[in-house]
């Protein structure tokens, strides 16, 4: 896990690439509510094709830690941007230093992931 701008531990993971030569990386942005767990599949076939991939579980999401402990099922209105800037903190200082820049690195996102990954490029073109 790391730690983001309000000090709350966001839970990633890492699979390596399968393959001996690793064809790039991806970045992997779930949808709402979810954790990394829920895309074993997807993951496991980046895998196979030789991708090594992360993914975080968005604050107060999955296995991140929680705006409310006391009522996790209530997530905080506090707007798309803090997830944005916690999407920054995991590439830029997890990611990038583990990536081949000699590779493509790659986003994939799914449902609230994908809207929050938009606004992630608009906010840091050229970073994908």
């Amino acid at each position: 896990h790391f730690f983001n701008a309000e000090h709350k531990r966001v839970r990633y993971t890492f699979t390596p690439a399968a393959a001996a030569a690793c064809r790039g990386t991806i970045v992997l942005t779930p949808g709402y509510g979810e954790q990394a767990e829920l895309y074993f599949e997807t993951i496991k076939r980046f895998h196979a094709m030789g991708y090594a991939v992360w993914t975080m579980d968005w604050q107060g999401h999955g296995c991140s830690e929680w705006d409310d402990p006391q009522n996790p099922q209530h997530v905080d209105a506090k707007g798309f941007g803090r997830h944005v800037d916690d999407l920054d903190i995991f590439v830029r200082d997890i990611v990038r230093p583990h990536h081949d820049p000699h590779t493509p690195l790659i986003l994939t996102a799914h449902s609230m992931g994908g809207h929050i990954g938009l606004l992630y490029l608009q906010k840091h073109p050229g970073m994908f």
